[in-house]
């Protein structure tokens, strides 16, 4: 039987996904706190706004995950997606401007070890917003 090993070798770069990173990278990790877990998109997030409401919020599906499972405090996800630094938490100024959520979807990824969550907002919401009396127009004098 005569194999052509180049011919193999090509074929396996082609299907290889691309590394993350080199050996000596990948060691460190390995050897560091988190070597027993894969990457993820530490402190990872996307912010749309528009004046002042919020359109979009995305953060780490992991990062989220080990919020609601109770292994990072609120202060740790603030600082970790750095909201803390930027002096603004989206969810925040969304509840406040009586904002609720309007649908979640997740991005999965092939190729990397973590996925992305899209919270998108709608509102005001009347069920969470202070009343306003509306203004009276020209129609009123009628």
């Amino acid at each position: 039987m005569n194999l052509d090993i180049n011919r193999i070798v090509e074929q396996m770069i082609t299907v290889t996904p691309k590394s993350e990173s080199d050996a000596l990278n990948a060691f460190y990790h390995l050897k560091g706190k988190n070597g027993k877990v894969g990457r993820w998109h530490f402190g990872g997030r996307k912010i749309k706004m528009e004046k002042d409401k919020v359109l979009e919020v995305k953060i780490s599906a992991r990062d989220l995950l080990e919020l609601l499972a109770g292994k990072l405090q609120q202060k740790g996800f603030l600082k970790r997606t750095r909201f803390d630094k930027l002096h603004l938490n989206p969810f925040e100024i969304a509840l406040k401007g009586g904002q609720l959520i309007d649908s979640v979807t997740v991005e999965k990824s092939d190729d990397e070890d973590d996925d992305w969550i899209t919270f998108k907002m709608k509102g005001p919401d009347p069920a969470i917003s202070a009343f306003k009396v509306p203004t009276l127009g020209n129609d009123s004098k009628k």
